[in-house]
């Protein structure tokens, strides 16, 4: 399933004007350009945090070790579970928004913050492959 945020960056990377999209997700045009500068903002945030490089440097990683017959799935879904800037201004306790923009902003530059981990247990993952979910 595609997410709005998805289907929006594919739009726009085809040049597709802000008007049809808005019209294509029920949204505005005002909230397609503040979604579109959220989600330059948020790559943006992954090239200087490093987290870009993390990932090519895990798919080298997994890569060799899958030719081991071993799987880094779980680890890859931990990994790709970047919170998102709307998800982290529910954790910053500030009252200015001036300040909150400003710890975010910073957050988003300095680090890789990811949702929390639930490890899965062998049993759970076979489980999983065999229903499909």
């Amino acid at each position: 399933m595609i997410s709005d945020d998805n289907y929006l960056f594919k739009l726009k990377s085809t040049k597709v004007a802000d008007v049809v999209i808005a019209k294509k997700l029920g949204i505005s045009v005002e909230e397609v350009a503040l979604r579109w500068q959220r989600i330059v903002t948020d790559l943006q945030a992954s090239e200087d945090n490093g987290y870009n490089a993390l990932c090519d440097q895990f798919t080298v990683m997994a890569n060799q070790y899958q030719l081991l017959g071993g799987s880094l799935k779980v680890m890859a879904g931990a990994i790709g579970s970047v919170m998102t800037s709307q998800e982290l201004e529910g954790f910053i306790p500030l009252t200015s928004e001036e300040d909150r923009k400003l710890v975010l902003d910073s957050l988003r530059k300095h680090c890789i913050i990811l949702r929390r981990f639930t490890p899965i247990t062998p049993e759970e993952a076979l489980k999983q492959a065999h229903t499909g979910n």
